[in-house]
């Protein structure tokens, strides 16, 4: 696998349980910041458990996976998931109301 580093902001939706992400890895080969939608989580706060699927910039989307995040007082601990695998993991925090984080690889 290669490594990399990886920079997400989430934000709240206006449909409850729902957030947008804006993402970007250190291993892209572009200079433009891609999509995201995660969706089935609480209706308030960001942690919960979501579905995700991320765009990357060629329009083509991943593989859904489960995204869990994790409230630790003022900082949040995320990971993704597919069949009870952990693919990634991040921490961050809140910043003006949206959910700023570091990830990479597990």
């Amino acid at each position: 696998m290669t490594e990399f580093v990886g920079f997400c902001v989430y934000e709240k939706d206006a449909e409850p349980g729902t957030l947008n992400a804006s993402w970007v890895r250190s291993s892209q080969d572009h200079s433009e910041i891609c999509p995201g939608t995660a969706t089935g989580g609480p209706k308030q706060g960001f942690a919960g458990r979501y579905r995700i699927i991320y765009t990357e910039v060629s329009g083509e989307t991943s593989v859904p996976c489960d995204l869990i995040i994790r409230s630790v007082g003022q900082i949040f601990r995320l990971s993704w998931e597919r069949d009870g695998r952990v693919l990634s993991t991040g921490i961050g925090f809140l910043v003006s109301g949206k959910l700023a984080f570091g990830w990479g690889p597990a």
